[in-house]
């Protein structure tokens, strides 16, 4: 495997697509893990939060949707952004 897809990501969309997305950070919060992803076949470049969870067979991405947790998630991008400068 390359480097260059190390970091991509195929997930399904509501019509059962395959969507592929690059992972851009993990962010840890209070014992929970997130992950941000920005999905490599659009142009504006949103990313998109994943709560990461486990179930039997492994890890798995729920979608965040929850308003305050998506802005906590940003705050934290942000933070972490910051201090890479």
């Amino acid at each position: 495997m390359n480097e260059e897809n190390e970091n991509r990501i195929v997930l399904l969309d509501e019509e059962g697509n395959e969507v592929e997305f690059e992972l851009i950070v993990t962010i840890e919060k209070e014992g929970v893990e997130y992950a941000l992803l920005l999905n490599v076949e659009e142009e504006e470049g949103d990313m998109y939060a994943f709560r990461i969870d486990q179930d039997e067979e492994g890890d798995i991405l729920l979608p965040v949707e929850d308003e305050e947790e998506i802005i906590m998630i940003q705050d934290l991008y942000d933070q972490l952004i910051q201090e890479e400068e």
